[in-house]
C-alpha cells in the first residue's frame, strides 16, 4: 500500500478528471449545449484535433497534474500547484483564441 500512498494525488486527480469529463460532457450536450464548461476544464482537447488524442488527453490530464504534484509537492510546495494553474490557464486562454466562442 505504500507505492499507492505516494500516488494518492495521481488518482485523486484521476478520478476528478473522470467525473469533470463526464459534467462537461452532459453540459455539451453532443455540442448543442453549453462548451465553456468543457474549455475550461480540458483546454488541451481544443488545442488538437486528433480525436484519440483528445480522448486520451481528458482521461489523463489531471491525473498528470496529480502525478507532477506528487513528484515535486515534498520540495517545492507552492511553486509546483502554481505552475500547474498558470500553464493550465495559460491553455484556456490559447483555447479560447482558436475557438469561435
Amino acid at each position: 500500500m505504500k507505492g499507492l500512498n505516494n500516488l494518492r494525488n495521481t488518482l485523486l486527480l484521476g478520478l476528478v478528471g473522470i467525473v469533470s469529463a463526464v459534467f462537461a460532457v452532459i453540459l455539451a450536450g453532443g455540442g448543442h449545449g453549453l462548451l465553456q464548461p468543457m474549455l475550461l476544464l480540458f483546454p488541451l482537447c481544443f488545442l488538437f484535433k486528433n480525436d484519440a488524442f483528445m480522448l486520451f488527453l481528458i482521461i489523463f490530464q489531471y491525473a498528470f497534474y496529480g502525478f507532477m504534484i506528487d513528484i515535486f509537492y515534498q520540495n517545492h510546495k507552492i511553486k509546483v500547484v502554481s505552475t500547474i494553474l498558470i500553464v493550465h490557464f495559460i491553455f484556456v486562454a490559447l483555447a479560447f483564441k482558436n475557438t469561435n466562442l
